[in-house]
């Protein structure tokens, strides 16, 4: 794996260069001896059993009281992105073992998403991008009429949000359609911690959505992160991984869900 998905890490050390706040010693000081030590402990667990992802949320539930503690004190303000770029770090401790992403030289993604091609004002060909929160894809180098183009296409697209509301719900949405249209066998997901959309909205957009899936991990803010919900997660993520790509029509029998 090339790509350093360790976003939350480097938002801190972020805001150490920048100084954020006036609190760069007290940003060093959480960065050296909390974030470290969660990271390393995250690594540590090579499984993905239910164990094994248990183990991880309860880390993870750990880390959130020190980042909730660390926010007050400072003031951090929830535009920094301080905690929510924990959740999207979180993904890369719970796939970075699975078998699929070496063996087919898969890598970890947020930027620069495959969204389809255009013609420029120039009348050359360019590539259009979306930015995610969390992507597992390839990336691949192609040329077209001497003009070299990177790609970055997504397998799995996902979308993580500390909450979900009415108006984030459509921008997820509309985002996640233009992915899919470009890359349509792409699995697209949210991971949110509580939402705050109301299910008719939900299944009234169901049929026509292009998310694949929606998984809540909180009932509410005072809750901890439920460690089965994240254990359903990773198993439909690792199932987006493996038998999306070996999709096979079995005859005779059923061609649609099968």
């Amino acid at each position: 794996m090339k790509n350093d998905w360790h976003y939350h890490g480097h938002n801190i050390l972020t805001k150490i260069k920048s100084n954020y706040g006036g609190n760069k010693q007290a940003f060093q000081h959480f960065y050296q001896n909390r974030y470290k030590k969660f990271r390393a402990s995250l690594i540590s667990i090579k499984g993905a059993d239910l164990n094994d992802v248990k183990q991880k949320v309860d880390i993870l539930n750990d880390y959130y009281l020190s980042v909730e503690t660390f926010e007050r004190k400072y003031n951090v303000s929830s535009q920094s992105k301080f905690r929510s770029t924990l959740l999207e770090e979180f993904n890369g401790y719970l796939f970075q073992n699975i078998p699929e992403i070496d063996k087919l030289q898969l890598d970890f993604f947020n930027k620069g998403i495959y969204a389809g091609m255009k013609i420029d004002a120039s009348g050359k060909i360019s590539i259009i991008t979306k930015d995610v929160d969390f992507c597992i894809g390839k990336k691949f180098n192609i040329k077209i009429d001497d003009i070299q183009l990177d790609l970055i296409i997504p397998i799995v697209a996902i979308e993580v949000k500390t909450y979900l509301d009415a108006t984030m719900f459509n921008e997820v949405q509309f985002s996640m359609q233009i992915i899919k249209n470009a890359t349509p066998n792409v699995k697209n997901y949210v991971l949110m911690e509580r939402n705050e959309v109301k299910s008719d909205k939900i299944i009234s957009s169901r049929a026509d959505s292009p998310l694949d899936e929606m998984f809540v991990l909180k009932g509410n803010i005072d809750q901890p992160i439920d460690y089965n919900t994240v254990y359903e997660y990773y198993q439909e993520i690792y199932k987006a991984l493996t038998s999306n790509l070996n999709t096979k029509i079995k005859m005779p029998g059923r061609l649609f869900n099968p």
